[in-house]
């Protein structure tokens, strides 16, 4: 299940993992006003989540493939990224991985790398520890 509205720079509108937390309960207020600021918002429902059926596999890892399958499905050659919770780290390994990203957005995020979930994030995220410190 996904929301497209609007015209203009796509805008991937990613929720969190918060126990109901689907693309129109997390982004539903905001899809109309985005969409009237020239944006195309594009709003899906992560897998296991809203309209979507359980995966077998409930890791970021899957839903970071799952987002990315998502916008490569709708053909966007450039981006702007939006998350909220959970959402943002999705948000986030995107935004370090994908060229195609302009933006990025991170809303109340409590997560931008945990331990594990892939090589590549862990080294950026010791390589940026290092810069702030």
């Amino acid at each position: 299940f996904f929301v497209r509205k609007g015209t203009g720079t796509p805008l991937v509108l990613v929720h969190g993992a918060s126990p109901g937390a689907c693309a129109l309960v997390n982004w539903g207020a905001n899809i109309d006003f985005f969409a009237d600021a020239g944006f195309a918002v594009y709003a899906a429902d992560q897998p296991g989540f809203g309209n979507t059926d359980n995966p077998q596999d409930n890791s970021l890892e899957y839903r970071v493939r799952h987002t990315r399958a998502f916008i490569d499905t709708m053909g966007l050659d450039r981006y702007v990224l939006m998350g909220n919770s959970q959402g943002s780290y999705i948000v986030a390994r995107l935004a370090l991985e994908d060229p195609r990203v302009e933006k990025f957005v991170l809303v109340s995020s409590g997560t931008l790398a945990p331990p594990g979930t892939s090589p590549k994030a862990e080294e950026m995220a010791r390589e940026h520890s290092a810069r702030l410190a």
